[in-house]
């Protein structure tokens, strides 16, 4: 993620918004594939722990030097939910050695769902075409973000257990970095959590609001800002259109009564 003080040196040295949104998409993206690289190296290493312990035996060498019992190399996790009885097996009678196998079958190892690639030649499901109607995308609009969705995949050679999920989480992105507008529902539920002193710094620094999807310009009918608020920023923010004009004062004639009359 993108610290706040390099986007804040981005502003300052001219960067356009577009340009903003894009560095900080591009890093959200890079670190979500390192997290999905980093928890997929994590199942492998747990696939080949669990692996190990299922491959535990007790050979007769062990039983002369340590006196094991059936049980005692069992890992926990490995034995049963109710246990065998426990029988001491000692180099005097090796033949009542049973191997653990047998005694204390293993878990099956919990099999990961398969990652696959995305072509050129991959159509959206019904899932997919749901999951865009949902975030109010029309058609034109649902077959650019797909494209986009795509080729971006394509070209980073991304492999996925669940594709739908990976769509979802395209469009939510999308949503957060303004490229999708957000659901009337999600907008008025984020108006009441809305931090709006970052917007403001932005919007005196560039004379234009961009954020009409949450509120109108400040001073501008049905402004959901808080007015003390604005009122912090008083004197930087532009002046609205919608502002009254200041009350005209009658004009203080100077002059004597008496040269008045004359």
């Amino acid at each position: 993620m993108i610290d706040a003080s390099v986007l804040r040196a981005l502003a300052a040295a001219g960067a356009t918004t577009e340009m903003l949104i894009a560095a900080v998409e591009a890093a959200q993206i890079i670190e979500q594939e390192k997290l999905t690289e980093k928890r997929a190296k994590d199942a492998e290493r747990q696939r080949k722990h669990r692996a190990s312990l299922q491959s535990v035996t007790v050979t007769p060498r062990d039983i002369e030097r340590h006196g094991v019992t059936e049980c005692d190399d069992v890992p926990q996790k490995e034995k049963s939910p109710t246990p065998p009885i426990r029988k001491t097996i000692t180099p005097n009678n090796p033949s009542d050695c049973v191997p653990l196998a047998a005694e204390t079958a293993p878990r099956k190892a919990r099999r990961a769902k398969a990652r696959t690639s995305i072509s050129e030649n991959t159509q959206p499901s019904d899932a997919d075409k749901l999951a865009a109607e949902k975030y109010g995308l029309g058609k034109e609009n649902f077959r650019t973000e797909w494209r986009m969705f795509r080729n971006h995949h394509i070209s980073k050679g991304s492999t996925m257990a669940d594709w739908p999920a990976a769509w979802r989480q395209w469009l939510d992105h999308g949503v957060q970095f303004g490229r999708i507008a957000k659901p009337a529902a999600q907008i008025e539920a984020s108006k009441a959590d809305t931090d709006w002193r970052p917007i403001l710094e932005m919007f005196c620094k560039s004379q234009t609001w961009q954020w009409g999807r949450l509120s109108p310009e400040p001073g501008s009918p049905g402004c959901k800002i808080p007015a003390e608020i604005i009122a912090e920023y008083a004197g930087r923010l532009p002046e609205s259109p919608f502002a009254a004009p200041a009350a005209t004062l009658p004009r203080l004639s100077l002059v004597h009564p008496s040269e008045r009359a004359a």
